[in-house]
């Protein structure tokens, strides 16, 4: 082996077995599930944090361009998430910027993911509409607290847990 290989091998190796990043102490989870949906932060090039099995929101910039699907599949229930919550077996996303309801293109979205039913999307492009609907379900629109993404997900890398996760405190 000459000099130059010698080198670079000694440089990948010193690098790839040192850590160079200053770590911060972390903070322990109580989140007490085995279930991997659960406790997975990240993926490929990906940020993200659960919701309600099997949906999740992800991000590859955790300030904007979160988007609602399934896991690994690459179906979009919605994108661009301003913000949004859980209440019950219900999610609630609020999109803001170009987003399709329906079969339009929006500037702003509602949509409600009911977990337990077959069709469990519905999509509104209007407040007024999303607000009509929330009362035919018997939801008061005053017991939604609403919370950024990145809030969230900076939560849920702190703590492995959110209010809505099974097993965490």
């Amino acid at each position: 082996m000459d000099y130059e290989k010698i080198v670079y091998y000694l440089c990948f190796f010193i690098m790839t077995s040192c850590n160079f990043s200053n770590k911060k102490e972390k903070i322990p989870t109580n989140n007490k599930n085995t279930d991997i949906f659960y406790t997975k932060s990240v993926g490929l090039d990906i940020v993200r944090f659960p919701l309600i099995k099997p949906f999740d929101i992800t991000s590859i910039d955790i300030k904007e361009s979160w988007l609602l699907g399934i896991g690994s599949d690459t179906d979009i229930y919605a994108d661009n998430i301003s913000e949004l919550t859980i209440l019950k077996s219900y999610i609630f996303v609020h999109s803001i910027g170009r987003t399709i309801v329906g079969d339009n293109f929006v500037l702003e979205g509602w949509y409600i993911v009911d977990t337990k039913a077959k069709e469990f999307l519905k999509g509104f492009a209007t407040e007024k509409e999303f607000s009509k609907y929330l009362k035919s379900i018997q939801i008061d629109d005053d017991k939604l607290v609403w919370r950024k993404p990145a809030y969230l997900y900076k939560q849920f890398k702190e703590t492995g847990c959110l209010p809505w996760i099974p097993n965490c405190k």
